[in-house]
């Protein structure tokens, strides 16, 4: 069901056909919640996870929540899939006064050098063993890829064989800083 659901959103997003509407959203919530879904996650899987986000936070941001979440939730899931020991960290850091650079990076697998610009591809899935012992469609990446084009971002992926692999998220947003949050 979910490569199903997966496909027919890439399709939509890659031809266009999905609105992307900004929304002003509570920037702590909305760390918040994913801090506390993805601590469950890593409690059970026994791997570590650690959220590093700048000294301070604008109160709002103005970004597409349900794709920002739904992204960020894609990318932290492979990492977890593919770190049996080790952590995994998102981060994020402003870029000027409108970009922001979100890393999810893992201690697991890693991928191959010849590999990397492939598994930004549709079911461009690694045929390694490990890669199949683990579930997927092959289509997450294309589509987190996909969603953050359509947003004016660019996805990069940075990898070493045995030692982890980081996806970064350059995307463009639009910050309320009259009111800053001191962490």
């Amino acid at each position: 069901m979910k490569m199903l659901l997966d496909l027919l959103d890439f399709e939509e997003v890659s031809a266009g056909k999905k609105e992307l509407e900004v929304e002003t959203v509570d920037t702590a919530g909305f760390v918040a919640e994913m801090i506390e879904h993805w601590q469950k996650i890593a409690a059970t899987k026994d791997v570590g996870f650690e959220c590093r986000m700048p000294d301070t936070l604008p109160e709002n941001m103005n970004f597409n929540r349900q794709q920002i979440r739904r992204i960020l939730d894609e990318l932290l899931d492979n990492a977890f899939k593919f770190t049996k020991t080790g952590k995994v960290t998102l981060s994020a850091d402003f870029v000027g006064d409108d970009k922001v650079l979100i890393k999810v990076k893992d201690t697991g697998a890693g991928i191959p050098a010849e590999a990397i610009d492939h598994v930004l591809e549709p079911f461009g899935q690694l045929d390694s063993s490990h890669a199949r012992d683990n579930d997927g469609t092959g289509i997450g990446l294309a589509l987190c890829n996909e969603m953050v084009k359509r947003m004016g971002g660019n996805m990069s992926v940075t990898s070493a064989l045995g030692r982890g692999t980081t996806i970064g998220l350059l995307l463009p947003v639009l910050v309320e800083r009259e009111t800053p949050l001191v962490a």
